[in-house]
């Protein structure tokens, strides 16, 4: 859904500029602003829907990122202030390796290598 965000905010993009942008507007964004595809449906069929005015737990998620269809849920409703730190930490490390493709001073591989992740964040998990 991130992806897919990303695309709509810059339809014209090249591949190569999508991959920055993404990793741009994630690694900046006011979370927890909720990202959303499209404005909530309106329907009757009494199903729950995320909505922060409705529902107070709703209020408490902190990486909210809404998923597209009825009846609209958070599909990260289980990230806690540790793994959203992780997530941005990542989104940012990915905007300074996409920077310097972008600036001819790096290689797309650099982006893809198999990360440390486990070593990175033991304290983490």
């Amino acid at each position: 859904m991130l992806v897919a965000r990303t695309c709509q905010l810059y339809p014209n993009a090249i591949a190569s500029t999508l991959v920055h942008k993404f990793f741009l507007v994630f690694s900046k964004w006011e979370w927890p602003n909720p990202v959303l595809l499209k404005q909530p449906e309106e329907c009757n069929l009494n199903l729950p829907v995320w909505d922060p005015r409705v529902n107070p737990s709703d209020r408490y998620h902190l990486m909210p990122i809404i998923t597209p269809a009825y009846p609209q849920q958070n599909s990260t409703y289980n990230v806690s202030v540790s793994t959203r730190m992780v997530m941005v930490e990542e989104f940012k490390q990915g905007l300074a390796i996409t920077d310097e493709i972008l600036l001819s001073k790096g290689e797309w591989s650099k982006l893809f290598e198999a990360p440390n992740f486990f070593q990175k964040y033991k304290y983490v998990f």
